[in-house]
């Protein structure tokens, strides 16, 4: 007995000694950088109805993660293009721009999550006109694509492209781009 438990802490001291120091965690809390990311709480209307134009709007509600539930975040800015997967009608693609800038001032306390947050309601009209698209050119299939940045107050920009991949999964609800496509739904019947 006592020569197989000698064998045991063998291996054992031996698999000890050869860790790679290099393998560690990809990330630590010392090594963590503390951010900003819109999380969506909540997706009302997630596509334009081409069967309703003039009432049809994406909309979500959202709070902002922050060390201090988004009372540091300055600016929430969300830009749109629009890209045209119908070229029987000319080709209606937009390149990306600022579509809207919230402040302070536009957020409200989320009563579950006690962060600073809101609702973003785009209509497909405001949209469209924001980017010099005839709405009847708007064809199935097409897409509109929403790209977010939140800024602190001590100037650090996150987006996408600057966070970890983890953050931006489902585990953590960050939604700081996404795509509404234009449809046509069926009845439901």
């Amino acid at each position: 007995m006592k020569r197989i438990f000698a064998y045991i802490s063998i291996t054992a001291l031996l698999f000890a000694c050869s860790a790679d120091p290099e393998l560690g965690p990809i990330i630590t809390i010392d090594s963590a950088e503390i951010g900003a990311f819109p999380r969506l709480l909540e997706l009302s209307a997630g596509e334009y109805d081409l069967m309703n134009l003039s009432g049809s709007a994406y909309e979500h509600t959202y709070d902002f993660r922050t060390e201090d539930g988004g009372q540091n975040v300055r600016e929430y800015r969300v830009f749109v293009s629009h890209v045209d997967r119908d070229d029987t009608n000319g080709d209606q693609s937009r390149d990306e721009q600022l579509f809207k800038t919230f402040t302070g001032s536009d957020f409200q306390v989320n009563s579950e999550t006690g962060n600073l947050g809101g609702t973003l309601n785009f209509p497909l009209s405001e949209v469209a006109d924001f980017l010099g698209i005839d709405l009847n050119a708007i064809s199935p299939g097409d897409n509109f694509r929403f790209r977010s940045e939140v800024e602190l107050n001590d100037d650090r920009v996150f987006g996408q492209a600057n966070t970890n991949a983890t953050i931006n999964g489902p585990a953590f609800g960050a939604l700081f781009d996404w795509t509404v496509n234009a449809t046509c739904p069926l009845e439901n019947d």
